[in-house]
């Protein structure tokens, strides 16, 4: 059995300890926010016939906030179960290529996302949600939030693994 990254071993700072709790907050408040609109919508409607048309707005906005921030546990590694059979039996050149293929795949495509996604919010900032007024530029901007997360977490990942490298007689070391 081989030894395990050395990102896997690096303590969490309280920094990321507390960014980590506010991200769970903020997705709890959310989440419940969105449970709430929607139950008062329902509850609008047919209990009392007169439906609210801001609680499919407000729900949704909550909706792709929770989905967007909510995300951000999907970049712990500790935290999930893995799928390693391949990578375990790789000699460790090839696992620490894998690695860096692995966040090269993500931290490239999202970079290039981030410009164009910006462009898009600034084009929106005009229209407004119906219902709710609030410019869309705002209503979306939590996917811009999950792209630039990502591709730090990714980065921070990336140079961990190069910091690491150390050639030895099999080839890399992580």
């Amino acid at each position: 059995m081989t030894e395990a990254p050395v990102r896997d071993k690096q303590r969490v700072s309280h920094g990321v300890r507390l960014i980590r709790g506010l991200e769970e907050t903020a997705t709890a408040v959310l989440f419940i926010a969105m449970f709430v609109t929607v139950i008062a919508g329902v509850a609008s409607r047919y209990v009392f016939d007169q439906p609210l048309v801001w609680t499919v707005s407000i729900s949704t906005l909550a909706f792709i906030a929770v989905i967007t921030i909510g995300s951000g546990p999907l970049h712990r590694d500790d935290d999930h179960i893995a799928f390693d059979l391949v990578y375990r039996r790789l000699p460790p050149a090839a696992q620490f290529a894998s690695r860096i293929g692995s966040d090269l795949l993500i931290v490239v495509p999202f970079s290039l996302a981030i410009w164009p996604t910006v462009r898009y919010l600034q084009f929106m900032g005009a229209e407004r949600v119906p219902g709710v007024g609030v410019p869309f530029s705002i209503a979306f901007s939590p996917f811009l939030v999950f792209l630039v997360a990502t591709v730090l977490h990714r980065l921070v990942r990336l140079f961990a693994d190069l910091r690491a490298w150390r050639p030895d007689s099999e080839g890399v070391v992580p």
